[in-house]
């Protein structure tokens, strides 16, 4: 299956996001593309979180979670308003990793994310692939 990276903005501020179906886990990024785009870890994360299967296989140096507003903006065919744009943005939980150079500049979208599913309350959204 091909994935795709996906541009978006969080605020004024350019992101890409990595669509990669069957990715089982919690979305994420790094420490250094969340300052990049003006977020903060709203909480570290508790000893069963740190010591989940999905933390201690995809992870090296997990930091907490934060809340990032992703906003998209895609092409409605035959609207009949004056743009033919229309814009969603998503608050999207993410896990943030420590920087490391060999780690990529996106943000990579969870399973969870895909499905539509609802998590505490944020809204998700099903993205057309």
């Amino acid at each position: 299956m091909k994935v795709k990276i996906v541009k978006a903005k969080v605020g004024e501020q350019k992101v890409n996001c990595y669509l990669e179906p069957g990715f089982l886990g919690i979305s994420m990024c790094t420490d250094k593309l969340l300052k990049k785009i003006g977020g903060k870890i709203s909480r570290k994360l508790t000893s069963e979180e740190k010591d989940s299967k999905f933390v201690r296989e995809k992870t090296t140096a997990p930091l907490g979670l934060a809340i990032i507003p992703i906003t998209f903006t895609f092409n409605i065919i035959n609207n009949n308003r004056l743009s033919n744009y229309e814009s969603i943005t998503i608050p999207t939980k993410v896990l943030v990793e420590k920087y490391d150079p060999k780690m990529p500049n996106y943000i990579l979208l969870g399973n969870n994310w895909f499905y539509g599913r609802n998590n505490h309350g944020i809204q998700t959204y099903l993205p057309e692939i």
